[in-house]
């Protein structure tokens, strides 16, 4: 069995292309095989640090068919989907026209959101309409991105009940708290189109052994939360055992 991983939030700037370049080297550091897509052209910077599958998502009569690579590929492997902004609806509508839950079902394919926020009020109204899309079918991870905005405390979240509606949804399975890297490591790995697991080395070589140290804290950091997601059988996401989600194997 297979998954789909829509990596997404709606809003731009929330820093789900950064959250895609972990996962990415997530799987890589589990030897994991997996195809990326890369749906948001504006930068691709997912795609300048790994090989990648180029697609539009688009309202034009031409470009209808485009998002019909991703089911192809995840009947053979994972695949990761680097979502651009404000598509949420042509997602939607391909998923209908295809019938996709239904497909999926039948080819032994799993597809999780994993929505991206920065913790700001459009934000999280986008999540409560990401959460009731398609009959709230599709599990949702909330990554709370602590890398965003002031997203070092997301305390004032826990008192504002348009949050609150988002985490009774029964489709949403668990909240991760993104951790978060300093500005000058990031930079130094967007720069050199390096994923986390090279530009320890190559930051070790230029800056110091204390900023390769810094990019591998925050690295373990991920791979720590990433591993409360059980990949590798039909179980629950770990510590939410009210909400059930079929994970595939890897193999």
């Amino acid at each position: 069995m297979t998954m789909i991983h829509l990596i997404g939030g709606e809003k731009g700037g929330v820093g789900k292309t950064f959250v895609s370049r972990c996962l990415l080297a997530y799987f890589k550091t589990k030897d994991w095989d997996f195809d990326l897509i890369e749906a948001d052209n504006s930068t691709g910077d997912v795609a300048s640090i790994h090989p990648a599958t180029h697609i539009t998502l688009s309202d034009h009569p031409h470009r209808y068919a485009e998002p019909d690579v991703i089911f192809s590929m995840a009947t053979k492997k994972h695949v990761i989907v680097n979502l651009p902004s404000n598509t949420q609806g042509v997602l939607n509508r391909w998923i209908k026209q295809v019938n996709l839950m239904s497909l999926a079902e039948e080819h032994g394919i799993s597809l999780l959101y994993w929505f991206v926020t920065d913790g700001c009020y459009a934000s999280i109204q986008l999540l409560n309409e990401s959460l009731t899309d398609l009959d709230q079918k599709i599990p949702h991870l909330l990554i709370r991105n602590c890398g965003r905005l002031n997203g070092i405390d997301f305390s004032y979240l826990e008192k504002d009940d348009l949050y609150q509606k988002a985490l009774t949804a029964p489709n949403l399975i668990d909240t991760f708290d993104f951790p978060m890297l300093g500005s000058a490591e990031q930079y130094f790995v967007d720069r050199h189109h390096l994923n986390l697991i090279e530009a320890q080395a190559k930051i070790g070589e230029q800056q110091g052994v204390i900023a390769a140290q810094r990019i591998k804290t925050f690295f373990d950091e991920v791979i720590a939360l990433l591993g409360r997601v059980n990949f590798q059988s039909s179980a629950p996401v770990k510590d939410a055992p009210e909400k059930k989600l079929k994970v595939p194997s890897t193999k």
